[in-house]
Formats: structure tokens, sequence, C-alpha cells
């Protein structure tokens, strides 16, 4: 058995579980979380030819990354994701996204609204999953893409795990402010300083962000256990590239708002956030006159509804802090940024994870490649 708990011996073999197995329940994998992450991962086990299952807590895959229509079926946003971020060639082409419609395309078989009660371990070996609905699917191998917390803390009993790794799930730091708006509109934004900028003009970025004091004002008022009165705000119109988003002559902007208080993961907050969307709405509209006036729709999201809703630890769309005690071989704890767990079997590729955070699938493709890598070791 090496380090990362690779069996070298008879335990490679079929997966055991704590009830009778039968074909309908066996599977070479199962990955924990329908996010972007998991599925790359479950499409990249497919390929290799192995058989695996995907079980989401939620009633559709996507994670934080899910496209949803909060208004009917005319207007599709992505609820808490804004930009595809780093995702590389490799993925979009590997996989030929451009062409497939679902992780079934894949040979990977979904499972939606499947909460998961708990990892299924014994002998210090993953064996599969058991639900809170009270079934069990075994496998040899198990991928967690959901938040460390949620995987390590409540998933698995602590007595499965070395100490100093709990300690350091203990410690890992999933605060944040951000406050995810949507609206539609109905036309696009005509800013003040060039108000005739095109539909191909507008695809990039609108950021809300008049200065670094701007920032540090912003960032120091939830600091200080208050919402921004003047929150920043990374904002994109993706209709502008996807016509099919909306109905013709409409918009859909998608804001990346910040900041209020990290506290606000614990309460809804509700009458708060209407107020500090009001004030983003209204300062845009400061930019571009006739803003407020073309809202159609708004949809807005703080952090207790990313935690509630979402399975996002305090809200941290990153499964964590992307700070610089928690990046690189400290993402999510040290020796164990490759994507191993200190259980054999037990995989992670959550944002957690090494090259996690965004929508990059990065976690997902390289814990993929490391499982394939030590089932090939093994035998």
């Amino acid at each position: 058995m090496d380090r990362h708990g690779v069996s070298q011996g008879a335990e490679s073999g079929g997966p055991k579980s704590d009830t009778k197995t039968d074909p309908h329940t066996t599977y070479d994998a199962i990955i924990v979380g329908g996010g972007h992450n998991g599925l790359v991962s479950a499409a990249y086990l497919a390929r290799a030819g192995l058989k695996p299952l995907v079980v989401e807590a939620r009633a559709t895959t996507g994670g934080a990354a899910t496209t949803e229509t909060p208004w009917g079926l005319e207007f599709k946003v992505t609820a808490l994701s804004y930009v595809m971020s780093l995702m590389p060639p490799t993925i979009v082409n590997g996989l030929r996204l451009a062409i497939r419609a679902s992780a079934e395309s894949f040979g990977a078989h979904v499972l939606t609204e499947a909460a998961v009660e708990r990892v299924i371990v014994r002998n210090g070996r993953a064996r599969g999953v058991a639900l809170k609905d009270g079934r069990v699917f075994a496998a040899p191998i198990v991928v967690a893409a959901t938040h460390p917390e949620i995987t390590f803390l409540e998933q698995i009993d602590r007595s499965e795990l070395p100490p100093d790794f709990v300690r350091d799930i203990e410690r890992w730091r999933s605060r944040s402010g951000v406050v995810k708006i949507n609206v539609a509109l109905s036309g696009l934004p005509r800013f003040t300083s060039n108000p005739d900028l095109s539909p191909q003009q507008l695809s990039g970025s609108v950021e809300l962000c008049h200065s670094l004091e701007y920032i540090e004002r912003a960032f120091q008022d939830a600091r200080e256990g208050r919402p921004a009165a003047a929150p920043f705000s990374d904002s994109v119109i993706p209709s502008t590239l996807d016509p099919t988003l909306c109905p013709e002559g409409t918009h859909v902007m998608s804001m990346f708002t910040q900041w209020v208080p990290h506290t606000w993961s614990a309460e809804p907050h509700t009458e708060e956030l209407d107020a500090y969307a009001d004030r983003v709405i209204e300062l845009y509209d400061q930019l571009a006159p006739g803003f407020k006036a073309s809202v159609i729709h708004r949809q807005v999201i703080g952090p207790h509804r990313m935690e509630q809703e979402y399975g996002l630890i305090g809200g941290n769309i990153f499964h964590g802090e992307l700070s610089p005690d928690q990046l690189f071989h400290m993402r999510p704890a040290p020796g164990y940024a490759d994507f191993t767990t200190p259980i054999r079997g037990l995989y992670q590729c959550s944002s957690a994870t090494h090259g996690g955070g965004g929508v990059t699938g990065i976690a997902g493709y390289l814990c993929s490649r490391r499982i394939l890598r030590d089932r090939r070791w093994r035998r």
C-alpha cells in the first residue's frame, strides 16, 4: 500500500457492501455531487470504460454552474456562476462538449434528488455510499465533489480519518461576502460615457468599480459588520453572445457582487439583501440612465441561500477561500492536493482541491487521471 492508500493486494477486486449487492446497485465508481467538476470526472471515467454513477442531492445537476429559469422558461440564467473562467480546450475538445447534451451521453448514470447520508468505509477503504432514503450503492471507487466539510466531517465518521487531517479540514476557511444578482432587462444598458456600444462591445465584463478606494470601502463596510453601502460588481451580459437565453430584444445580466458580512451565511437577511440589490441597480443607473427602468425581473441570492440550497458552506462558491495559505499543496490539506484522501479508494475533485475555484473542470479532469493512473498501477 502506498502513501495514498492504494492497495497492492486483493482489495482491488470486486466491491463489498454493507448490504447485498446486485448488478443494479453496483458501479465501478460513484461520484458524490453533480457539479461541473463531478460531471467532468464522471465523463472521463466513463470514456475510459468504467461504469460511473453520479449522485446529486438537488433535483438537477450543474451545482453552482447550473442554468435555472426563475422567471419562467423564457429567461435562462446561471444561478451562481457568471463566467466560464479558464476551462481548458483539453476538456472542451476531449469530451466534445459542443455536441454533448447531458452526462448520460458519456455513459454515466446520473441520479438526482439523491442525498448521501454517508460514505461507506470498511477496513480503511471506501465501499460505496448510503443515501438518506435508505438505498445503498456499492463501488470500489468513490469521488467526492462536495465541500470538504460535508465530505469529511458529515458523511464520514471522524474516527476513520487521521486526527491531523481532521484538524486541517476543521480549520478550512469558507467565509464569503458574495451576493449573486441576476436580472432580466428590456434592452441593453446605454452608458453615458459611450451610449452607442454594440452587443459585441458589451459582451465582456461590465464593472461597477469606480476606483481601488471604492473597492476598499466596500470591503471595509462588510468587515465592520454591515453590507457595502456602494457594492462592487463584476457583471456580464451573456445574452449578447447567446440569444437563446431570453426573448428577442431582451437580455439577461449576471452580477457577481461584493460585499456583505460573512456572518450572513447563518441567516437569510432577505430585506437587507433586497436593499443591497437596490443599491447595485441604482449605481448602475447612475452610469447608464434608464437601467433601473429596464429591469423586468430580479433574482438575489445571498450567502445563506448559497449554503442551504446549493451546499456551498459559508456561501463560498470556491468551496474555500482562495487565500495564499489555502492554495497549491494546501488545498484542501497538506499531503492531499493530489486528489487522494486518507481513505483508500476515496478521491476528491471539488473546487476545494488543487486547480479548483472557478468554472474550469480542471479538478474533475485531474482527479479522473489520478484514478485511472492508480488503477493501471494496481494491475
